[in-house]
Order: structure tokens, then sequence, then C-alpha cells
């Protein structure tokens, strides 16, 4: 190969890279945001009179979707870098659990217990800051 074709190569490759990284910086601070968003929804919901829960556990709901989106996005650009390993990215973004109007089931434990596994199967219960139980559900599990 020609120098110049190969400094040009290298060129484009670094400006590649760059672009990954810099994509990869966007998607984590958009997830962190999602996260920070699904919490403080969820305390929200805690307090919230009937009427206004409805449409907030819509929008938590939703904003979860989006997080557990961007959880993959997050994963599959890590991939796109060469990066392989993903189990310190369910210490680094936990999603909290879908939101379920039903209550608890029997066997629910709540967060961080049972199998976590990849992020779609981050638990089944949260408690608020108030140690109340929002009503949680594994977002895989069928009703």
């Amino acid at each position: 190969m020609r120098p110049d074709t190969l400094q040009s190569f290298t060129k484009v490759e670094q400006e590649l890279q760059q672009e990954r990284a810099a994509a990869l910086g966007r998607i984590g601070k958009t997830l962190e945001e999602l996260i920070a968003k699904s919490c403080a929804l969820q305390i929200r919901i805690e307090t919230a009179s009937t009427d206004d829960r409805v449409g907030l556990v819509a929008e938590y709901r939703e904003t979860w979707a989006r997080a557990r989106t961007y959880r993959w996005y997050l994963e599959v650009q890590r991939e796109a870098i060469g990066l392989r390993r993903h189990e310190r990215l369910d210490e680094m973004y936990r999603l909290p659990a879908a939101p379920d109007n039903r209550g608890p089931r029997a066997g629910d434990r709540g967060p961080g217990t049972g199998d976590r596994g990849r992020a779609g199967n981050p638990g089944t219960g949260a408690r608020v800051a108030s140690g109340t139980l929002i009503t949680l559900r594994t977002p895989n599990r069928e009703p």
C-alpha cells in the first residue's frame, strides 16, 4: 500500500473511532437522564392522587421503555468499538423495574434480588426513600 493511501486510511479509521466514542458518550448521557427521570417518576407515583397516578404510570412506562432501549444501544455501541464484556453496565446503569398497576405478586422480592442478568430483567420491586413499595413487575414476565 502506498504511504499516502495508508495515511488516508489511518486518518479515516481514527475519525470513525472518535465518532464511535462520541456516540457512546451521547448514548450514556441520554440513558442516565432517562434513568433519573424514571426514578423521579417513581417518587411522584408514590405520592400522586388516583387521577394523577394513571398519567404518571403511563409516562413512567414510556420513559422506562426508552431507557431500556438506550441501555441496549449502549451495549451495541460498546461492541462496535470492541468492548465485549458488559457486566459493569448493570451496575453503572441500573434500570428500575417496569410498573404494574395490579400490585406485587407472590414471590416478588424487590430490586437486586434473583436473576438480574441483562437489562430487561432488573428485578421486580422498588422501594423509594420513604420505604414504600412501588408496584412493579419484571418486564418479560407474562401477567
